[in-house]
């Protein structure tokens, strides 16, 4: 996981990444080892699986609040502020 390696400086990891990728590595960040663990947001632990994403990527729960809204207007036939 090449965010959570612990270099010193940036080109540090990138000398790191460099040697890992010829030794045939794909070098993957936390967000896709998370996507990877997850599968689908079609399962019944997908309200944890949001919380996880929220804590490693704080702008994260902006985009859930902003699907829930959507979901929100959408069950309960809400006129949207474009068509008043």
């Amino acid at each position: 996981m090449v965010d959570a390696s612990g270099n010193h400086s940036k080109l540090a990891t990138d000398l790191t990444i460099a040697r890992l990728a010829q030794a045939g590595v794909v070098p993957i960040d936390i967000m896709a080892t998370l996507s990877e663990l997850q599968g689908s947001w079609n399962r019944p632990d997908a309200e944890q699986w949001a919380a996880v994403y929220a804590q490693a990527m704080p702008h994260y729960q902006l985009l859930i609040e902003s699907y829930l809204k959507a979901q929100q207007v959408a069950n309960e036939h809400e006129v949207l502020d474009s068509q008043r």
